[in-house]
């Protein structure tokens, strides 16, 4: 049976004229009842943060911007509560993004959503992922089942894990919407037992659009009603502070 819970999302690009999500906060709202009628009550607003493009809102932009789209939720009475976070591009100057203060963790976690790159990947850059957990944070790999370096050598995952990285992988991935391989290495994970988050990577009301109800009955046929309320409900909900996530869940 399908948890009565919404469901929480840490992963998706909400926040209209950031990034490659949508452009205007119309279909930001579009998304947000899309998602409400999906049965998600929370999500993470994660833009890119891509050092040196575009796609690099410092952290209080973010955090204004998350604000100013809340506003609009409610004015419009859409019931779905937004979270602050990025998704961080894996580079080699990321502690020092760090230190400048420009990163954004998930919401009131001290965890960090990190995206690994689709090309030029490598061992390297899993030491970056190490050298900024032992800065005192917590990571969290975005849809690492996606990168064809890993596709490839999905095994590397397992240093990162005994390091305590954290795995999140696309809901699209496990429905096989990013193709075979893809979906391949996300049944890996599901099998050893290495995934701690799966979330939409929504980027638009009409493409890349948030989970219906109809893919959440699929994914729990794929995982157990325990394992999707594990994944989907009770391990985002730690990213959130304990009263607030209470408190709106009865308003």
């Amino acid at each position: 049976m399908m948890p009565t819970l919404p469901f929480l999302d840490i992963h998706c690009h909400i926040l209209p004229g950031v990034d490659d999500g949508p452009d205007t906060m119309e279909q930001s709202l579009a998304m947000a009842e899309s998602f409400v009628k999906g049965g998600v009550g929370h999500v993470f607003a994660t833009p890119h943060f891509i050092a040196g493009t575009a796609w690099s809102l410092p952290a209080l932009q973010v955090r204004q911007r998350v604000k100013d789209l809340q506003s609009a939720l409610h004015q419009n009475d859409i019931a779905l509560i937004l979270h602050p976070g990025m998704e961080i591009a894996l580079h080699y100057h990321l502690v020092k993004d760090l230190e400048n203060e420009l990163l954004l963790p998930l919401g009131s976690s001290n965890c960090y959503l990190l995206e690994p790159p689709f090309q030029q990947f490598g061992d390297d850059l899993l030491d970056i992922v190490l050298t900024f957990k032992k800065s005192g944070k917590g990571v969290i790999l975005a849809h690492p089942e996606r990168i064809p370096f890993l596709q490839k050598n999905i095994t590397h995952l397992d240093r990162l894990i005994e390091h305590d990285i954290m795995i999140q992988v696309n809901l699209g991935s496990l429905l096989g919407l990013f193709g075979r391989k893809a979906k391949k290495a996300a049944n890996y994970l599901v099998k050893h037992n290495s995934i701690h988050f799966v979330a939409s990577d929504s980027h638009g009301p009409d493409v890349r659009k948030p989970p219906t109800i109809k893919q959440w009955r699929r994914l729990e046929k794929i995982l157990g009603p325990a394992l999707i309320k594990r994944l989907c409900i009770d391990n985002p909900a730690e990213l959130i502070d304990k009263n607030y996530l209470e408190k709106s869940n009865h308003d």
